[in-house]
């Protein structure tokens, strides 16, 4: 019998490849990819917007996450640009 597929890792894998292909191209700017209703960050990125702004913080598959609902963010964001920290949307293709 296979064995049982842990969702969590295998999410977690996508999650640190595609946040890490990111941060290869610029590690100073902060990434946030477009999930539901959501942006969330990873990591680095987490832990500092956690520190700065209000928004939905925890741990998935020991990544820390940070969660910030898309409508409103842009005025929940402003601190973070006034400190000169580029900020990279990451969009889903409706397509």
């Amino acid at each position: 019998m296979p064995a049982p597929i842990n969702f969590a890792e295998k999410r977690a894998g996508k999650i640190f490849r595609l946040y890490t292909g990111f941060k290869d191209l610029d590690a100073a700017m902060i990434y946030l990819f477009e999930v539901g209703n959501n942006y969330e960050t990873y990591y680095r990125d987490a832990i500092f917007l956690n520190s700065r702004i209000q928004g939905a913080f925890e741990y998935f598959a020991d990544i820390p996450v940070f969660r910030l609902p898309i409508h409103g963010a842009r005025a929940k964001l402003m601190p973070i640009l006034k400190l000169n920290h580029e900020i990279g949307i990451c969009a889903r293709d409706p397509n």
